[in-house]
């Protein structure tokens, strides 16, 4: 049976929980309250990478708090203390020996022939106990932690969501979650991505929305142009086609691979040359840039998860992490309004 937090822990999430109450002020003319929230939005995004890392600080400040509590209320059941829960935990730790020392520093030491000297052996020693003693601990609070109802309302920062908005799509627009991709054509590490959405797209499935976003880099010197191709692809409904056939073809990005490519998907290459060649695309391109520099996206690729910013090739299990949580509290809202 699921035991109930008590009230040392409610009193220690609550204290982290500002975000989660009533607007406050932060100011007011003529008793005319401008909350955060308004705050924010006249912000924006321009400081979401700011408001990631003070969300980061918080979080692990709201971690430790956990664990502090779920370990304080272990403590008073069992009629003890924390200090002899743990000192519990540690007393079950098998201890690394000096011959565990020795084959943790060659491990960690390759290139290094010459013996470890005894400072280093006992240096390395003291490392393994620590690691050894923290990773029990850390797996008796998980299970703490499991046994408890916890509850945490410290909201991720988000980016604006109208940033969904535009760009070529894929999948319902009612989908739960929706994955904005700011990508590169050009970019080796936004061609390897593409084996990662393709996965998260089989496994959500019409869970999922996909937002294509240009964000070509300056040292890719196709980059430009094989974005406004894809764009012009764009006009006549071809935009994925063009979008994999590009990824697929990142060593042949110039000007006449990039027609050939849409005669090969059977474009109508009157339309797309008077496209292409009229740079007709562009301003789309610098739209879509100037909304990935108002992120402060220095690199492609970069994503954002229901407005959530993930940065780099992140494998699929990152993703993961973030759209099951979204689906939970799609789920959750959506039983809230029954």
């Amino acid at each position: 049976m699921q035991r109930t937090v008590s009230t040392v822990l409610f009193a220690a999430v609550a204290a982290t929980m500002a975000p989660a109450q009533p607007p406050v002020p932060v100011a007011t003319v003529d008793g005319i309250a401008i909350t955060y929230q308004d705050l924010e939005r006249k912000v924006g995004d321009r400081d979401l990478k700011a408001r990631i890392e003070e969300y980061n600080t918080r979080g692990l400040a709201l971690s430790a708090l956990i664990d502090s509590a779920v370990l304080s209320d272990e403590a008073r059941k069992r009629g003890t203390t924390v200090k002899e829960l743990l000192a519990a935990i540690d007393a079950k730790v098998q201890l690394p020996t000096i011959d565990d020392a020795r084959v943790a520093y060659e491990a960690t030491h390759p290139n290094i022939k010459a013996a470890p000297s005894d400072e280093e052996l006992h240096r390395q020693l003291d490392f393994l106990k620590l690691q050894r003693v923290g990773n029990a601990r850390g797996a008796y609070i998980d299970e703490l932690r499991r046994q408890r109802k916890i509850e945490i309302f410290l909201e991720p920062p988000r980016a604006s969501r109208s940033l969904e908005k535009t760009g070529p799509s894929r999948g319902s627009a009612d989908a739960p979650v929706t994955i904005v991709e700011f990508l590169d054509f050009q970019c080796p590490y936004c061609a390897d991505v593409q084996r990662t959405l393709a996965q998260l797209s089989s496994t959500y499935g019409e869970k999922l929305r996909f937002v294509f976003r240009n964000h070509p880099m300056p040292m890719h010197r196709n980059a430009q142009a094989a974005a406004e191709a894809a764009m012009c692809a764009d006009r006549q409904g071809r935009f994925w086609e063009m979008h994999d056939k590009l990824f697929a073809s990142q060593s042949a990005l110039g000007n006449d691979d990039l027609i050939k490519y849409a005669g090969e998907l059977g474009l109508d290459l009157s339309a797309f040359r008077r496209c292409f060649d009229g740079h007709e695309t562009a301003p789309v391109i610098e739209k879509d840039t100037q909304d990935a520099w108002g992120l402060d996206l220095r690199a492609a690729p970069a994503f954002l998860v229901n407005g959530q910013l993930l940065t780099g090739a992140a494998p699929p299990s990152q993703f993961a992490q973030i759209i099951d949580e979204e689906l939970k509290r799609a789920a959750k809202g959506a039983a809230s309004n029954h």
